[in-house]
């Protein structure tokens, strides 16, 4: 669950580690609770092995000719290019070596969000939860979780932390099954929400689309469910994820107002629907009906 203060990390300087020989040329970062996300440039360096309290998960974002990994006494020499993923477990010592300038995008889990997740959603207690390293390997639903909370560092998107919270519950249950040590399955369960539950869900979300939402305040809405449950019985139920029928139902909002209300500023709209700013809300509602409000309006 995010909290209700999210955290920014301001542009950090380079020769952040000088003590570790790593230069950071460029680094942003943000953390919700239980996971922080960083992308940085460094020069080329040389790190001995080290571990760290939380698990690492890296998305390069260009290619390295050469790039030496030490892990349990073992070096090993990689091409690693764009794309390539790397885990690193918690309490796991491994060191690096790059001889060119890297740019990744990385996301630092702590072991109790990923205990929790599996506490919640899985037939498994949280201490047997424990990653499997993996090395320049291709995953293309984290990719596009990785590369998706990435623009969460640039701006705040409409339902910014819906959408966060949505993203880091698919990532943790996915990692469990796809990337643990132990065979892992999760419960199923089908048919969607039945139709109190939802009515109750829609009704909330009626009464509260100027504000930004988590996904437990919604599954706590429908009842009480896990967050996993419920995004996924929601999305069986309408047809979309809790996150895009949020958005959408806003659109919604936004062309009744932008029919009835033409006193109204864009930017006095954009609030009233829950939109941090009018570029936001033009941008999102050009996606969503394929003209500008402005257009949509005069039309």
């Amino acid at each position: 669950m995010l909290t209700q203060k999210e955290l920014r990390l301001p542009a950090i300087p380079a020769d952040l580690e000088p003590s570790l020989g790593i230069r950071i040329l460029a680094r942003q970062a943000r953390a919700w609770q239980g996971i922080t996300v960083e992308w940085q440039k460094f020069s080329p360096f040389e790190l001995e092995p080290r571990s760290y309290p939380e698990h690492r998960l890296s998305l390069i974002l260009n290619r390295c000719p050469r790039l030496v990994r030490k892990e349990d006494g073992v070096v090993r020499e990689l091409s690693v290019e764009n794309g390539d993923l790397f885990i690193a477990p918690a309490g796991q010592p491994i060191g690096y070596c790059w001889n060119t300038q890297v740019e990744l995008v990385s996301l630092l889990l702590e072991p109790s969000f990923l205990d929790g997740i599996a506490a919640r959603t899985m037939d498994l207690k949280g201490n047997q939860v424990e990653l499997i390293g993996r090395v320049k390997m291709r995953d293309p639903l984290i990719s596009a979780i990785v590369q998706t909370l990435r623009k969460e560092l640039e701006y705040e998107s409409a339902g910014s932390r819906l959408l966060v919270d949505s993203l880091t519950q698919a990532l943790g249950v996915h990692l469990l099954r796809a990337h643990a040590a132990f065979p892992i399955r999760a419960f199923e369960i089908k048919g969607g929400l039945p139709r109190w539950r939802l009515q109750r869900v829609l009704e909330f979300i009626e009464e509260h689309l100027n504000e930004d939402v988590s996904l437990s305040e919604l599954s706590e809405a429908a009842g009480n469910l896990s967050r996993y449950h419920f995004a996924r019985l929601f999305k069986q139920s309408t047809g979309y994820s809790p996150y895009q029928y949020f958005t959408r139902q806003r659109i919604r909002r936004a062309e009744t107002m932008l029919r009835n209300k033409k006193l109204l500023s864009l930017g006095e709209i954009a609030f009233e629907c829950g939109f941090r700013d009018q570029s936001t809300f033009s941008r999102v509602f050009r996606q969503v009906i394929g003209s500008s409000p402005k257009a949509y309006r005069d039309r």
